[in-house]
């Protein structure tokens, strides 16, 4: 079988998932979905907005945050489905573009607030 889950550095991941375990169910805070892997893509045949693109779009985070969003958005997401690319180049395209999103959440220190509406 393929590998599913890529952990690009072992010892990291093996040191912050002993934090987690540590730190107790209580303390563990997941975001995820970002892309609709999880969730439906549309909905009474109306197209849904993935978390990123409602933290992009909803007003949640900095115009700095949104712009820089967006043009990651606008360079990568015709990047994603163009079949004319090697998949293996469109998989190194996605890892950095997530990469890059994530630097620019964490930049943007996405407040408790708006994960509780």
């Amino acid at each position: 079988m393929p590998q599913q889950v890529i952990i690009t550095n072992p010892i990291e991941f093996e040191e912050k998932k002993k934090r987690i375990i540590a730190g107790g169910v209580g303390k563990l805070h997941v975001l995820s979905d970002f892309d609709k892997t999880l969730t439906h893509a549309y909905v009474n045949g109306e197209k849904t907005p993935s978390l990123i693109g409602i933290l992009r779009e909803g007003g949640y985070l900095s115009d700095e945050y949104t712009n820089a969003a967006r043009a990651l958005s606008e360079k990568y997401s015709p990047l994603e489905n163009d079949v004319s690319i090697p998949l293996d180049e469109r998989k190194k395209n996605m890892q950095e573009w997530w990469e890059k999103h994530f630097e620019l959440l964490l930049s943007a220190q996405l407040p408790k607030s708006v994960i509780a509406t």
